[in-house]
């Protein structure tokens, strides 16, 4: 009969003590000697890895680390904005600390250990770097802890659920990852779902910023969730590159954000709104007339219910016949929906037995003498004149 030996308590607890791979532990950056600059940025290198810290415009600073001796391109696809005003940086550098200075703000750069805070003039702090964690790596992944306090809020990061705060209740905090994902039919727990933007503003005391992380990597944002007040976020491979945007107002980090990643274009005005003008016209002119007319009209399949000759609706298979109100919506939807917008296309979507108060009706819906002269002054009128608008309606 074969022995059979046990594990005692000493060897357990030799086991545990086993060291764990260093691609499960995080490693902090440490000691950082004094930085190069160039122009309006600073420069820190030690054997951990390469930490980038400039003024990109007054109010707005920029943060760059990548492990091991070079960061790499420097390359965004979402900021478009460069030229956001001279920062007119000034920069000193001491034996413990360095610090950078534009009008709008002042980022002091501890060297042991190595910490990076961003205050205003006045000397209120706007972001910090958590005192006992700071930037880390592990292998790949890159993350940086920040002090959050208890009175800061935090909105933004794209379509989430929860609350629109983000610190949830009693500061619960969430815990949201940045990949957009196709998630049909998603639930109040789902993350991530369709639009994630790695983009949040804090607000204090009725003062705002905000920070923009730019990395395209599957990424996470940690807010106050596992530590109350721990603010964290990082991506799985890339750089740590993020902006902090001053603001003192919401409008101002949302509108300096904007100038960074861009805007989306304004549509020509007669074309945003002359679908939607052009719908509710019929509409009502539809409504008007079904309501005057009592007489019932055939079915035919290419129009009513929007579905192809061959097939019948639902409604047709019962009795051949619906109302005429059903008969004019089909016939508006067809006119609505041509391509040209003309006569001839409404004018070939109505029955050939109608009532004469529909058909009239219909038949008047593409444009008046009146509309005509409408709509020729909105052609000629500026994209961006709010009266081209109230002309289209």
């Amino acid at each position: 009969m074969k022995q059979q030996h046990s594990l005692g308590p000493l060897a357990l607890l030799g086991l545990l003590a086993l060291p764990v791979p260093a691609s499960a532990q995080w490693a902090s950056l440490g000691d950082m000697p004094k930085p190069t600059r160039v122009g309006d940025t600073v420069t820190f290198r030690n054997q951990q890895g390469v930490v980038l810290v400039a003024a990109v415009a007054p109010d707005i600073v920029r943060v760059r680390f990548a492990p091991g001796r070079a960061l790499g391109r420097d390359h965004s696809y979402a900021v478009v904005g460069r030229d956001l005003g001279s920062p007119h940086t000034q920069v000193s550098v001491g034996a413990d600390h360095t610090v950078l200075k534009t009008p709008r703000l002042v980022v002091t750069m501890g060297h042991r250990p190595f910490r990076i805070s961003i205050a205003d003039p006045s000397g209120t702090v706007l972001d910090a770097d958590d005192p006992a964690r700071g930037i880390a790596f592990s292998g790949t992944t890159t993350r940086v802890w920040k002090s959050l306090a208890d009175d800061e809020q935090v909105y933004g990061l794209g379509e989430k659920n929860g609350h629109l705060n983000k610190r949830g209740r009693q500061l619960g905090g969430y815990n949201v990852t940045m990949w957009n994902s196709d998630t049909y039919a998603y639930e109040a727990d789902t993350d991530p779902i369709y639009a994630d933007v790695p983009f949040y503003l804090v607000l204090k005391h009725a003062r705002a910023h905000g920070v923009f992380f730019d990395n395209t990597f599957r990424s996470n944002f940690d807010v106050g969730h596992t530590a109350q007040g721990l603010m964290a976020f990082g991506a799985e491979g890339g750089e740590m590159n993020y902006y902090v945007i001053d603001g003192p107002a919401l409008k101002d980090v949302v509108k300096r954000y904007t100038d960074l990643t861009g805007r989306l274009p304004m549509p020509r005005v007669r074309h945003r709104l002359a679908s939607t003008a052009t719908r509710m016209s019929v509409w009502s002119s539809v409504r008007s007339a079904a309501a005057s007319s009592s007489s019932s009209w055939a079915v035919s399949p290419a129009i009513a219910g929007r579905h192809d000759a061959s097939s019948k609706p639902m409604a047709a298979r019962a009795n051949n016949s619906v109302s005429p109100s059903s008969r004019a919506v089909s016939a508006a939807w067809a006119y609505a929906d041509s391509a040209s917008g003309q006569r001839p296309s409404c004018r070939s979507a109505l029955p050939s037995r109608s009532s004469t108060s529909v058909r009239s009706a219909l038949l008047r819906m593409p444009r008046s003498s009146a509309e005509r002269s409408r709509d020729a002054a909105s052609s000629n009128a500026s994209d961006d004149d709010a009266a081209s608008a109230a002309r289209m309606l």
